[in-house]
C-alpha cells in the first residue's frame, strides 16, 4: 500500500477491534496479553485489589490475582464460567464456600498458596472438574471427611504444604485419580492405619518435616501404585515391613534425617522394586 493512501474501511474496523482488545477491553488495573496457543490471560498481580474486576474480556481463560488484598474468593462476572486457571497466591482469603466457586464450571487449576484458610469442610467445593489444587502455606488444621468429595473424580495434584495439620482423619483422601500428594511441614506426629486408602492411583507422597514419630501397621496400605515416598526430616526410629506393607511398586524411599536405630531383616519384603534408598 502506497504511503499516504487512505486505509480501506474494513481494515480500519479490524485495527480498531484489535486495539479494543489490547486496551479498552481489559480492566484498567490489569493487563491482558495473548499467551501461547491463543490462550487469553488477564494479569492483575500486585495491584492492591480488594475485589476482582468484573469487566474482564469475554475471551479470558486464565486469571492471575497474586499479591493483592482479596479477603473473599473472587467473582469475575460472566467470564467466570470460561476460566480454566485461577491463581490467587498471597491474598487474605480465609474460607472456601461452595457458592463462591460454583460459577467456575471450567476451572482446572486453582492456586491459593499463602492465604488464611483454616479448614476444609464438606461443601467447600462444588461439583467441578478441578485437576490441580494448591493450598500450601495456609492455616489449615481441619480436613473434614468428605471435604474433597465433589472434586474426587478429577483431582490429580493436591498440595497441602506448610499448614497446621496435626492428624489425618480416615477416609478423607477418597481421590481415586490423584497422582501427587504433598503435606510437607505440617505437625503430623502419627500416621494411622489405612490413612491413605482410597488413593489407588497415587504415584508420589511427600511428608517431609512433620515430626512423625510413628507409622502404624498398614499406614500406607492401599497405595498400590505409589513409586515415591518421601519422609525425610522426621522422628522415625524403625524401618519394618508392617508400615511398608503392600508397597510393591515403590521405587524411591527417602528416610534420611530421622532417628532410625533399627532396620528389621524382613523390612523390604514388599519392596522388591526399590531402586533408591
Amino acid at each position: 500500500m502506497a504511503e499516504g493512501w487512505p486505509l480501506p474501511p474494513a481494515l480500519v474496523v479490524l485495527l480498531l477491534s484489535m486495539s479494543a482488545w489490547v486496551t479498552d477491553s481489559c480492566p484498567a488495573a490489569c493487563s491482558c496479553p495473548k499467551g501461547q496457543d491463543e490462550v487469553h490471560i488477564m494479569d492483575c498481580n500486585k495491584k492492591k485489589l480488594s475485589a476482582a474486576p468484573l469487566d474482564a474480556p469475554d475471551g479470558i481463560t486464565q486469571v492471575t490475582l497474586n499479591h493483592n488484598q482479596l479477603t473473599l474468593f473472587p467473582f469475575l462476572g460472566n467470564v467466570s464460567s470460561n476460566i480454566t486457571s485461577l491463581l490467587l497466591v498471597h491474598n487474605r482469603i480465609s474460607e472456601l464456600l461452595m457458592h463462591q466457586l460454583q460459577p467456575y464450571v471450567s476451572l482446572e487449576t486453582l492456586d491459593l498458596t499463602s492465604n488464611s484458610i483454616s479448614e476444609l469442610r464438606v461443601g467447600s467445593f462444588p461439583s467441578m472438574q478441578l485437576k490441580y489444587l494448591n493450598l500450601s502455606n495456609n492455616r489449615i488444621s481441619l480436613l473434614e471427611p468428605g471435604c474433597f468429595e465433589n472434586i474426587s473424580s478429577s483431582l490429580l495434584v493436591l498440595r497441602l504444604n506448610r499448614n497446621r495439620l496435626v492428624a489425618l482423619p480416615s477416609k478423607v483422601f477418597k481421590l481415586p485419580n490423584l497422582q501427587l500428594l504433598e503435606m510437607k511441614r505440617n505437625k503430623i506426629k502419627i500416621v494411622d492405619s489405612l490413612t491413605f486408602k482410597g488413593l489407588e492411583s497415587l504415584k508420589s507422597l511427600k511428608m517431609q518435616r512433620n515430626g512423625i514419630t510413628k507409622l502404624m501397621d498398614g499406614a500406607f496400605f492401599g497405595l498400590n501404585n505409589i513409586e515415591e515416598l518421601e519422609l525425610e526430616h522426621n522422628n522415625l526410629t524403625e524401618v519394618n515391613k508392617v508400615w511398608l506393607y503392600g508397597l510393591r511398586m515403590l521405587r524411591i524411599l527417602q528416610i534420611s534425617h530421622n532417628a532410625i536405630g533399627i532396620i528389621r531383616p524382613d523390612a523390604w519384603e514388599f519392596c522388591q522394586k526399590l531402586e533408591e534408598l
